[in-house]
């Protein structure tokens, strides 16, 4: 049986959000980690990983009160969190046990992703045929109105390829290269929200969240 583990990506320094650390902002009396986590809760993950850097003892504290199981979760930190997010990522690649065979990349600022579609993106990836040799990499997203967005799955075959990646610092974009990279590897997992597309990176951005939160119930 295919193994499918988690990395939770919650250690950026919110340099976008002039002093403020996004995670923690409240977003119905809730920081926003928290409310990102609760969408993955629902799903029995083999392995849970959240990546730590920014404020780390903070953000683990508020996850830890609230998280239906915090016993299950394993926190990683990043030493070097400032190197961006595929630096993040690779962190949390390389604390995932031999039998994953797959890992859920997720976004810690993406709170109105819900638990339908996480769970919509990981049936696709129990469903899939095992992967019969490295040349056969696998990929996982949902698609909204015809663009791609967040949580996404990756393969076994491809996580060396990640650890490898050093690219241009300036287009830190994480697992977004395998995506234009194996075109024909990916599975389109369609779903109704534009919340897969949502993350947030400025104060307007927050607003904007704040509004969303008040025409929706989360």
């Amino acid at each position: 049986m295919k193994e499918l583990g988690l990395i939770l990506l919650a250690a950026g320094t919110s340099s976008r959000m002039r002093g403020s650390h996004k995670l923690l902002l409240p977003l119905q009396g809730e920081p926003i980690v928290t409310r990102s986590l609760r969408a993955y809760e629902s799903i029995p993950f083999a392995q849970k990983i959240v990546v730590l850097g920014h404020q780390a003892d903070i953000v683990a504290g508020a996850i830890s009160r609230v998280a239906r199981d915090p016993g299950s979760i394993q926190f990683v930190r990043n030493e070097e969190y400032q190197a961006g997010l595929r630096s993040s990522l690779q962190t949390g690649l390389r604390a995932l046990r031999p039998e994953i065979g797959g890992v859920m990349i997720a976004l810690a600022d993406q709170p109105f992703v819900d638990a339908e579609t996480v769970v919509q993106v990981a049936k696709a990836f129990l469903a899939a045929p095992q992967e019969t040799n490295p040349g056969s990499p696998r990929l996982f997203a949902p698609f909204s109105e015809g663009k791609r967005g967040n949580p996404v799955i990756v393969s076994r075959s491809l996580f060396q390829e990640i650890l490898d990646e050093n690219g241009d610092e300036t287009y830190d974009q994480g697992a977004r290269f395998l995506f234009q990279k194996y075109p024909e590897a990916i599975e389109r997992i369609e779903v109704q929200t534009p919340a897969i597309h949502m993350d947030i990176d400025t104060p307007e951005d927050y607003k904007k969240f704040q509004l969303r939160a008040q025409e929706i119930r989360l």
